[in-house]
Formats: structure tokens, sequence, C-alpha cells
């Protein structure tokens, strides 16, 4: 339900349906909720995310927008998810984005992220996300580090995602539908939440 039904092939209304459902440009360039997001915001965030962990981790394959153009067509101002920026800053972003091509990026992905679920083996479950696959989101700059959104882009010795094999999250959990990651950075251990 999370997904437009026209990408789902559901019969009844997604959440991202209604989220469109009469939304005009300028509530979704400027509206803001009480944490100061705006809708296009939300969108591009849990796209940047869902196409860094699907794609990235758990396929362990390029990830959308560095396919097929989409940097170029989004005319986003960022690339990594946005975990950093203030409220002025995700205005600004807002003005700025594409909002037929984020919808068609958000699409997108949802096909991706449908085609890797529908792969998986029960085996696949129980697989650890590997430490390669989390360095590379931060090699490729898809999240940053900031104190007040937890990371903030700064040079710094990259030390280890975990301390143990034990420690490395299920790409998939049976009881849970989100992945934590952990990145630890001298001196900070910074926790990192990607579908919060």
């Amino acid at each position: 339900m999370v997904h437009a039904s026209s990408v789902s092939d559901s019969k009844i209304k997604t959440f991202e349906d209604e989220v469109w459902e009469d939304l005009t440009e300028n509530a979704a360039r400027t509206g803001l909720n009480k944490k100061k997001r705006t809708v296009l915001y939300g969108m591009w965030h849990s796209a940047r995310i869902e196409d860094m962990t699907m794609n990235l981790l758990v396929a362990e394959k390029e990830q959308i927008i560095d396919c097929e153009g989409w940097k170029d067509k989004l005319n986003a101002t960022i690339y990594d998810t946005g975990n950093a920026l203030n409220a002025e800053q995700i205005l600004t972003f807002s003005q700025a984005i594409s909002i037929e091509n984020l919808k068609g990026y958000r699409n997108a992905v949802a096909k991706q992220t449908r085609a890797i679920v529908r792969s998986l083996a029960f085996a696949d479950s129980k697989k650890k996300v590997s430490q390669e696959g989390l360095k590379r989101i931060l090699e490729l700059g898809g999240v940053v580090r900031d104190d007040d959104a937890l990371h903030e882009t700064q040079p710094g010795p990259y030390q280890r995602i975990f301390r143990s094999e034990k420690e490395s999250p299920s790409i998939l959990n049976s009881t849970s539908s989100t992945v934590t990651m952990y990145i630890q950075w001298n001196p900070f251990t910074v926790p990192l939440s990607p579908f919060n």
C-alpha cells in the first residue's frame, strides 16, 4: 500500500495515491508538516532511501537514480536523502525539483523494489547487510552527517560499521519493516534509520 496503485496493480487507492490526490503544486512545494517538511521532500527522502537500501544493500546493484538520466531529469539540488536539510533548505529543494519526474523516479524505484522482493527466497531473509554496501552508500554520498540530523558532512576516518558480524542487521526481518544501519565515525557512533 505504500507504492502508487499504478505500480502495485492495486485495485484500491494506496497511501501514495491519496497523498497525490487533489494536491496542488503550491501545496506540494510549500506546505509544511509539523517537522517543517514538504510532500516533495518526503517523497524524495523515501524514494532515495528505498533506492539505496533495496538496490545497493539488498540486490547489490546500481541505484535507479544513477540510471536512465534520472539525476538530470529530477533537477534536484541534492543527491543524498536530504537528511541534513533544514526547513529553509527543504523549501529551496522543493521549489527546484521536477514534480512529474519525482513521481516517475519514485515509481521506477517502486517497480525495482517489487521485482527485488519477488526474487528473494526465504533464505535471503537471514542474509546480513554487507559492510561494503553500507560503505558504498557513504562513498556515493547517499547520506550526510549532521549534528542535528545525526549525520554531518566532514572529513573523518571511516572506522567500521559493525563491531562484529552478529551485530550486522538482517536485510529482511520478519518482525520489523526497518533496517537500521550503524555507521561508526571517530569519535561518534551514528545510527541511521533509513525508513524513519
